[in-house]
């Protein structure tokens, strides 16, 4: 209230209080005031009380002043402080938005002491400063707990970031920054504090290729050689690769495989990083050609996708191996002959385990069948395997009624006995080498046949000069006894050797005694199977009449 022309009291604006009952004998009271100081107001101030009394029927007044010095203590009022959730991608500083009306004294009187970010998980970073452009990293002072500078005239940075170590992504959860404030000359503090999250979102990082060449044989497995580096290895990505040109009936030994028939394409996507260096594939066909590939990588948190890069690599695959064990009348399947679908049924071996082609084309089978085992000779062995498809060439059946000219004729039917003449001359065998070519004439209607090979020499016990008339008769005997039945008189050698002369059935080369009736029926007898002479020398049809020793 304006107080003025009040005697000894200045003009002025005063509290007034009227009506004041002092009270008590001598006036004496006491009148209770209470000072509230301005917001945020603190230190000493005065108070001056002026008392104006008048005695009851008095004409005068009578001013009396006192003074009083007030006290009022400081107090802190701190810092206003808002934080929210802050997110950013992986690899990248994530920003902290820091609100808030700042100090709460604004007098001037107090000030932000410090300010710490704590509770940041292991390996992470904190950067400050004015902006992103200029921010540095803070002091790390252990334990999650990073310092952070302060401007120059005592404030919050204005740029606060936290970046979580290289591919990691994740939720840093209650982190938690606190400023400090206080008055000015004062050591108390206050901490003013906000608690928030900061979420790193996951990026594909990607992957680099720079594929080469392979090579293989059909039905095996056949590397791809791929070359890549993935960037993010902590297993939170997965490779995705697609292969253009390798056609259908192929498969992968990792990840899933899926097929596009019209752009002839595989996606094989899932595979881990570890496992692009081990990635082939299997096809059951030969082929040569370019693959054209393309490979990215893809987070499995949620799905974000790296850029795609590509590249090519030349493919070669050989035939693989022929089935062994099928020789000869052999079934064969080809793709027209399968049941629809049946392309990409389980393959189909034979008894021993091998692989048989389904789409291989009837003829090729047909050949490879002949040929046996020819396809599994090594390389550069061509020329031992036609050798040997000559030999077995030779070996095959010859039919009953083609003349086969490595075979002797059988003595003819109507020679009239199977004995050597009376008074014929034997070979002279007394030195065991007497070639008996030279004394086998040359039976009629055998002049095309190949000129006979020499046989062994056989040691027959006798020597030179020994009549033919005293020879023993072996007719019948047995060949263990034939060589033991030396004529009395004459003078016997050491036993026949008989090592290289195989043991023959006599029924199998005996000639017939008689013509017609006692004569072996030949007839019905194919030309191989009338006289097993394998290993033994080509004597001639008829050496029997024409004095060799008859070998019972």
């Amino acid at each position: 209230t304006n107080v003025n022309g009040v005697p000894g009291v200045d003009n002025g604006r005063y509290y007034v209080v009227e009506g004041v009952n002092v009270g008590g004998d001598q006036g004496s009271g006491t009148v209770s005031l209470t000072y509230r100081p301005a917001a945020h107001a603190s230190g000493d101030f005065k108070v001056t009380a002026h008392v104006v009394s008048q005695e009851t029927g008095a004409a005068n007044t009578v001013a009396s002043t006192v003074e009083q010095t007030v006290h009022v203590n400081a107090v802190n009022s701190g810092y206003d402080l808002t934080v929210g959730n802050a997110a950013g991608q992986e690899d990248t500083r994530i920003q902290i938005q820091v609100g808030g009306t700042g100090l709460v004294d604004a007098d001037g009187s107090e000030q932000v002491v410090s300010a710490t970010l704590t509770n940041v998980p292991d390996d992470y970073k904190v950067f400050v400063g004015a902006d992103a452009g200029s921010a540095q990293e803070a002091k790390n002072v252990g334990g999650g707990t990073w310092a952070l500078t302060l401007t120059p005239d005592g404030k919050l940075p204005g740029y606060i970031a936290v970046q979580a170590p290289q591919n990691i992504s994740e939720t840093a959860a209650a982190v938690k920054l606190t400023v400090y404030s206080g008055e000015k000359g004062q050591t108390t503090v206050k901490a003013n504090e906000a608690v928030f999250d900061v979420k790193v979102e996951a990026v594909a990082d990607g992957l680099t290729i720079n594929p080469t060449q392979t090579f293989g044989k059909a039905g095996e497995s056949i590397p791809i050689h791929l070359n890549a580096t993935v960037r993010d290895t902590d297993g939170s990505e997965t490779v995705t690769v697609a292969l253009k040109g390798l056609g259908a009936g192929v498969t992968f030994n990792n990840g899933s495989a899926s097929y596009d028939v019209h752009t002839d394409t595989y996606t094989v996507s899932g595979i881990a990083y570890d496992k692009v260096p081990q990635l082939a594939f299997t096809k059951n066909a030969p082929m040569s050609g370019t693959v054209n590939v393309t490979a990215k990588t893809v987070e499995t948190s949620n799905g974000d996708t790296s850029a795609a890069v590509s590249g090519s690599f030349q493919v070669d695959i050989k035939p693989g191996t022929a089935p062994s064990g099928i020789t000869g009348r052999s079934a064969f399947f080809s793709a027209s002959a399968l049941p629809e679908g049946a392309e990409g049924m389980e393959p189909i071996l034979d008894a021993d385990g091998n692989l048989i082609d389904p789409t291989l084309d009837p003829a090729a089978a047909l050949g490879a069948s002949l040929l046996g085992e020819a396809n599994n000779l090594p390389e550069g062995t061509d020329a031992e395997a036609e050798a040997a498809i000559d030999d077995a060439a030779a070996l095959l059946p010859v039919g009953a009624d083609t003349t086969n000219t490595d075979i002797p004729d059988l003595p003819a039917a109507d020679s009239g006995t199977s004995e050597p003449a009376e008074g014929t001359a034997l070979p002279d065998l007394a030195d065991g080498a007497a070639d008996t070519s030279a004394a086998v004439g040359e039976p009629a209607g055998t002049a095309d046949l190949p000129a006979p090979d020499p046989i062994d020499p056989v040691d027959t016990g006798t020597e030179a000069g020994v009549p033919a008339n005293d020879l023993p008769d072996l007719d019948g005997a047995p060949l263990a006894d034939a060589a033991d039945a030396t004529p009395d008189g004459a003078v016997s050698g050491p036993d026949p050797d008989l090592d290289d002369v195989p043991s023959l059935n006599a029924a199998e080369v005996a000639p017939a005694e008689t013509a017609g009736e006692d004569a072996p029926d030949l007839g019905n007898a194919p030309a191989e199977d009338a006289l097993d002479l394998n290993g033994v020398a080509d004597m001639g049809s008829d050496a029997a009449d024409e004095g060799a020793p008859e070998l019972g």
